[in-house]
């Protein structure tokens, strides 16, 4: 795993860092989830959950109580699905002795096939792709020496917002078998399970509990950026429940955004923390910036454009009016366009009543 050095840090961002960091050391001494008992790497013992939905739901609490966002890094394709069954050729394992997920698995008895793996880093880790976006840079400065090219550009201050964090979430999706427990730790034991497990995966008669080991970083492995205060605070992202509800008010008819973020506030205060204090203001988590608030809102309004259900619901509408009331007069003709692009219908629609 890399981790960043002080040299790739721009120069300007560096001693800011370091100064809120001295600042806020001893806050972060005392700020601790429940997650990590300790202040290093080795006190973070790894959880165990049984459905993806605990999962999700932990990952979420453990942003929101460390102020932090965590981005997929890398997934294994068959990562929660749970209809996967292993075979004779899968790998039996006892506990885990990879460097990276040493910690996550302990010895216990219990035999377990690894499914899948996933790694979170912090949203604010290496930047991975450096490449492309040179790529892209320079085939953005070929098109505009073109004729009649005008492409709008932005002034951007800072190039990116990655800082080199070694921060992640480690999690191993597997399928244990209580069924074929050793009581010793033995190789012998240990060959003779595994090849009862293998003879059982032939006759598919095993019967295994999938479960999700997941291992939260410790506050401290957070680096070249603020993990409390006010600029932590900037940096999280809109929590789940707030877009969902910005997205609904707008349906349902808000459009101005201060109106909007009366609506927030009420629902901060009276939906998701109902008789307890509310979060400071300052949190970007539950209260949007107005930035924030009219992507939302912009997003809300073009799902609503161009369906690909929309034809489909109309045709299905008018079909149940037909058999309610068998009297009207409807003619509609659905919009269809073929692959030559020669033969393309409008949609039209003609509604008749008494």
């Amino acid at each position: 795993m890399h981790s960043a050095t002080s040299a790739e840090i721009p120069e300007l961002v560096t001693p800011a860092i370091q100064h809120m960091q001295d600042i806020e050391s001893s806050n972060q001494c005392e700020k601790k989830d429940k997650h990590c008992k300790g202040g290093d790497r080795e006190s973070c013992q790894s959880e165990i959950f049984h459905s993806l939905d605990m999962l999700q739901r932990a990952i979420c609490e453990f942003e929101e109580n460390t102020q932090s966002n965590f981005i997929i890094h890398q997934k294994s394709k068959e990562f929660g699905k749970e209809d996967f069954k292993p075979n004779a050729r899968s790998r039996i394992q006892w506990k885990s002795n990879d460097i990276q997920y040493g910690k996550l698995i302990k010895f216990s008895g219990i035999p377990y096939v690894v499914v899948g793996r996933k790694t979170l880093q912090c949203h604010l880790g290496r930047d991975f792709s450096i490449v492309k976006k040179k790529n892209y840079g320079d085939q953005r400065q070929i098109t505009q020496g073109e004729d009649h090219t005008f492409t709008k550009r932005r002034r951007i201050i800072q190039h990116t917002k990655k800082m080199g964090c070694p921060a992640e979430i480690n999690v191993l999706h597997i399928i244990r078998y209580p069924d074929f427990m050793i009581q010793s730790d033995t190789q012998k034991r240990r060959r003779n399970a595994s090849k009862k497990v293998k003879e059982a995966f032939q006759s598919d008669t095993i019967q295994g509990n999938h479960a999700y080991v997941i291992r939260f970083p410790h506050l401290s492995e957070h680096k070249f950026h603020a993990t409390s205060g006010e600029l932590a605070n900037l940096q999280e992202k809109v929590d789940r429940r707030v877009q969902e509800k910005v997205i609904s008010l707008h349906r349902n008819g808000v459009r101005k955004i201060n109106e909007m973020m009366r609506h927030i506030n009420a629902f901060v205060t009276q939906e998701l923390f109902p008789g307890d204090d509310p979060p400071v203001a300052l949190r970007r988590r539950f209260y949007p910036t107005r930035k924030d608030l009219a992507n939302l809102m912009f997003k809300a309004k073009q799902e609503g454009r161009n369906s690909s259900l929309d034809q489909e619901n109309v045709l299905n509408q008018l079909k149940e009016w037909k058999e309610q009331i068998p009297q009207l007069n409807i003619f509609c003709r659905p919009n269809t366009t073929s692959e030559e692009m020669t033969n393309k219908q409008s949609f039209i629609l003609c509604y008749q009543a008494e």
